[in-house]
């Protein structure tokens, strides 16, 4: 039978738990085909109330009083009465018409108490380590199936995933208080981080980011305390800001960064959102390619506000040469009215990726900080500043506010522009520090300073 074929790799998975925590994990996996004969073998049993304790405890040999054993019978209830994980997710992706409100919800309800069980087990057994791996399958899964029971219902208020992410939180600030004087992989600190992330995902599907900070906290307190008692060999191969993410796996570092460089991007935490992004991007694996486009859209949006431009070749190969490449060539000619132009194009492109209003906010000052140097460039080209004699003092170069004024016509596609405007631009961007010098309102002249850049400072610098 499939049922007793189950539970005897679950006994076996409970007595190595401690040398082999995944096997455990793996039992309570089942693909579909698995978990159709599992289900016509529970209900061969005929058990209305979804108790299989006394199953469980006969066929596993797992004492009664060991709270694993709720966890298991609430899994089983649910194999029992709903179609497997992976059918349910299916089903709810290709829109089918068997996908049915009524169904989905009752199958998430089921699976949150499930998970509810499975945290509460993670909560009080001192066995730490052994249970982390089925926590993770489970909490996983809780994401998937909430995510999919709103898309069938399209409730604009996400009531599953509204009550995945409260429960996540919940456990994640359990493991990130574990204050064992041990090694992070040794406590219930292991689990942080892929609670974070998994949290993390649903806020942003709830477009309630503004929530993330309370699990920073707790992912910060778990880093702390992690850095405190890590083991000495860990000391010696990681750095000090890395140090507290060492126990962890790359997979679950990869996925923190992109969530907290999406989080400090949408705080216009620029600088910030870039260095966590660029971290994800390289040590995310060649592997996981749709990952790694993904992170690459944010972080491309990071760098061209502050002027690090992608090469086409990198927009080529991840297919998003479309959406940026004309954008990049844009803001690095300073062609605001072209640069604008191409975003409204994209425009749902690029909200549906919450990009939209960030871009055309902060790229039309990329682009008149371009244009004014741009413009200064070709000038001096024109009318090179004149030889002066050995040991004499180099005057400071100057730019015609007239010659402005012409390209941003031109460049903005507005004839009504004045002098008045573009040395209005001309002072704001000395004042932010994008331009290094100072104006001479009487003489319509911009003052640069004697350096190789003549002031014009890159943009990240500015954001540092």
């Amino acid at each position: 039978m499939a049922l007793s074929a189950l539970l005897s790799k679950i006994g076996q998975g409970w007595r190595t738990r401690a040398e082999n925590p995944e096997l455990l994990a793996s039992s309570l996996r089942l693909d579909p085909t698995s978990h159709a004969s599992i289900q016509v073998d529970l209900q061969a049993l005929g058990r209305q109330d979804d108790d299989y304790s006394q199953v469980i405890t006969s066929q596993t040999s797992i004492p009664a009083s060991e709270r694993i054993v709720p966890f298991l019978s609430g899994l089983l209830g649910f194999v029992a009465r709903h179609a497997s994980m992976g059918e349910l997710t299916r089903r709810a992706n290709a829109r089918a018409p068997s996908a049915s409100m009524q169904q989905y919800k009752a199958a998430y309800d089921k699976w949150a108490e499930v998970y509810s069980r499975a945290s509460l087990c993670f909560a009080t057994t001192q066995d730490i380590p052994y249970f982390g791996p089925s926590l993770r399958y489970v909490g996983n899964s809780l994401v998937l199936l909430a995510i999919a029971a709103d898309e069938v219902s399209r409730s604009p208020q996400h009531p599953c995933v509204t009550d995945a992410v409260s429960k996540l939180s919940r456990t994640t600030g359990i493991a990130a208080v574990d204050r064992s004087a041990v090694p992070g992989e040794k406590t219930k600190r292991a689990e942080v981080l892929w609670l974070a992330n998994a949290s993390f995902r649903c806020y942003f599907k709830l477009k309630n980011i503004r929530l993330c900070e309370t699990v920073l906290g707790s992912v910060e307190n778990a880093l702390s305390l992690n850095r405190n008692f890590a083991s000495p060999q860990t000391k010696a191969s990681f750095k000090d800001e890395e140090l507290g993410l060492a126990c962890y796996k790359r997979c679950d570092r990869v996925a923190y960064k992109y969530y907290l460089g999406r989080l400090r991007l949408s705080q216009h935490r620029i600088r910030k959102a870039y260095g966590e992004l660029r971290w994800a991007f390289d040590n995310c694996t060649n592997v996981n390619m749709h990952n790694k486009r993904l992170i690459l859209i944010y972080l491309s949006v990071a760098a061209l506000i502050l002027g690090i431009y992608p090469s086409q070749a990198l927009l080529v190969s991840a297919s998003l040469d479309a959406p940026f490449q004309n954008l990049v060539e844009r803001l690095r000619l300073g062609d605001g009215a072209g640069m604008l132009a191409h975003l409204d194009a994209w425009r749902e492109w690029f909200r549906g990726r919450g990009c939209y209003l960030l871009l055309r906010e902060k790229l039309q000052v990329g682009a008149w900080r371009n244009l004014m140097r741009r413009s200064f460039l070709i000038t001096r080209l024109q009318d090179p500043p004149p030889v002066t004699a050995p040991g004499a003092k180099t005057p400071p170069p100057t730019f015609k506010l007239t010659s402005f004024l012409a390209a941003a016509k031109l460049a903005w596609r507005d004839d009504t522009l004045t002098l008045d405007d573009v040395e209005c631009v001309a002072v704001s961007l000395v004042d932010q520090g994008y331009v290094k010098g100072y104006i001479l309102h009487g003489s319509s002249r911009v003052v640069l300073r004697r350096t190789e850049d003549f002031g014009f400072v890159t943009m990240s610098q500015v954001y540092q």
